[in-house]
């Protein structure tokens, strides 16, 4: 049976209290002088760090209206706010973001350390509306000095990374991917105090630098993925940047590889780069010493295919995502997992139901795995041993029995998303049921249990009931719209035990946002 909900301190839970009541204030859109006497009586009432425990709790929330927020924002905001993140609640519409950048500028929090805004702008009509709305978040952006992590992911633009450039000296994460208004010149301004000819990449890597911006000794974090940039926008960066360890994502119109070749031509003073996360779509067996050498400090690659024999004349490495693009590379894969599988402790396979990969072969060349994301099978006459690392997994099984064998053999698994893959004409999805879900309980799996989504599958309501006697550490269960044998009367009864008992678990007919790996 899953655990008791403990109860809250009594401070977490007259802020819970006081964040409804706030809630109940501004859905009945008080007028501004209503507004303004409000935010007189909670900036009286409240200290600064309750204040922004509730401001930052309700930003966070994904169900919570963005025009509550942006009131509570008002009302509760002002000098003494330090973060501002929307980024747990989900991406933005850009008129959403307009009204935040208001509510931001009249609530006067220029003394911000953290600011999270994700906004998707592919469509045309957004793109054409964004200047518009940056001139409003100009005017604030002016006054910012202590930022130190910064996400606004498709809503930069070339005026806000200069000023952010030259104001914030503690800056240490930018991530202003999918920005349509970021390019090279914009790139430029963020990190030089001067101008220089991005036209020429050779030239680029060996040209004197204008002096550098001050946040240039402080980021080691700066993601331009899927904006206007240029391969010159990477060269310039790993100029800068001494202590940049990841920039976010493939470079655009061109390859990391090409630019470390024009950085390594260019003399040795920006050499090594200290890198230690890689995107880089195709690496010939050539480029390996290249760029190991370049980066010395890798642990992390993120590639595809036509990689991976690549991998194996690598040094070890820690992480590793390979997108197979539905794909059948097999026997590679099997021979680069046999030379550097003992090192991982991240595997991912996008795309890979082409190519599943044999569980226990798995299982003996990773046994430090603690992450796996992957479609699997289990070959005849093979024998699981126990994978005592393995605390997240994202998985498909081509069987039942591969099912029960790998949820046998984790005892440490936590989070868990599987789905049943089978070949055609063999099993479907009715025979993941009852059953399995006994044989895997039996076995002395899912002890660790605390977060389960599975796709389309036949358990019933007996098996749910079974599931939830037995693992302890469970707190959510999904996607039980996917579960045909489940009905709304079963989900409604147990919900209703739940709360009866105050056991803290959730479940939840589709599942919020994808499961994490287990830090």
């Amino acid at each position: 049976m899953p655990r008791c909900r403990a109860v809250n301190p009594l401070g977490e839970m007259a802020g819970e209290q006081v964040c409804r009541w706030l809630q109940c204030c501004v859905r009945l859109q008080p007028g501004p002088r209503k507004r303004h006497k409000l935010r007189q009586h909670m900036l009286v009432a409240l200290a600064p760090r309750p204040r922004q425990a509730l401001l930052s709790q309700v930003l966070a929330l994904p169900g919570v209206l963005m025009d509550i927020k942006c009131q509570l924002v008002e009302v509760l905001g002002d000098g003494t706010t330090r973060t501002a993140d929307l980024t747990p609640g989900g991406p933005l519409f850009i008129d959403e973001v307009f009204h935040l950048y208001r509510s931001l500028t009249m609530a006067a929090l220029i003394n911000l350390t953290l600011l999270g805004v994700v906004c998707d702008v592919r469509s045309p009509t957004d793109r054409r509306y964004l200047p518009d709305v940056n001139v409003t978040f100009h005017r604030l952006v002016d006054h910012f000095r202590h930022l130190v992590w910064v996400t606004l992911s498709g809503v930069a633009d070339g005026i806000v990374l200069a000023t952010l450039g030259a104001n914030c000296h503690a800056l240490q994460y930018l991530d202003v991917s999918g920005s349509p208004q970021v390019d090279d010149e914009g790139v430029s301004r963020l990190l030089l105090q001067g101008k220089i000819n991005l036209s020429d990449l050779s030239n680029l890597a060996t040209a004197p630098l204008p002096p550098t911006s001050p946040c240039c000794a402080t980021l080691t974090f700066l993601g331009v993925s899927e904006t206007e940039t240029s391969p010159a926008s990477t060269v310039l960066l790993l100029r800068c940047l001494h202590q940049v360890t990841s920039l976010g994502g493939f470079i655009n119109e061109g390859s990391l590889i090409e630019v470390l070749e024009v950085l390594q031509a260019g003399g040795a003073a920006d050499w090594p780069t200290s890198l230690t996360k890689v995107w880089e779509p195709r690496i010939l067996p050539r480029q390996a010493p290249l760029l190991a050498a370049a980066c010395p400090a890798l642990t992390s690659l993120v590639t595809e295919d036509a990689s991976v024999p690549t991998v194996s004349l690598l040094p070890p490495l820690q992480e590793l995502t390979i997108d197979l693009i539905m794909r059948g590379v097999s026997g590679q894969l099997y021979d680069m997992l046999e030379a550097r599988g003992t090192t991982l402790t991240h595997f991912v396979l996008e795309k890979n139901i082409n190519c599943p990969l044999e569980l226990t072969f798995l299982m003996d060349v990773a046994p430090q795995l603690r992450h796996l994301k992957a479609c699997l099978y289990l070959g005849q006459g093979c024998e699981a041993t126990n994978w005592v690392t393995l605390t997240s997994a994202v998985v498909g099984v081509t069987t039942s029995k591969a099912m029960v064998a790998l949820l046998t053999h984790t005892p440490a698994l936590r989070h868990l998303t599987v789905s049943l893959e089978p070949e055609p004409y063999t099993e479907t999805w009715r025979d993941l049921d009852d059953s399995v879900l006994g044989q895997v309980i039996d076995g002395g799996g899912l002890d660790s249990l605390e977060k389960l989504v599975v796709t389309k599958c036949g358990v019933t309501f007996t098996g749910l009931q079974l599931l939830l006697l037995h693992c302890q550490h469970l707190e959510l269960v999904a996607s039980l719209i996917e579960w045909p044998a489940i009905t709304q009367d079963d989900i409604h009864l147990l919900r209703e035990q739940i709360i009866h008992n105050n056991l803290c678990l959730d479940l939840q007919l589709q599942v919020d946002a994808p499961l994490k790996p287990v830090s």
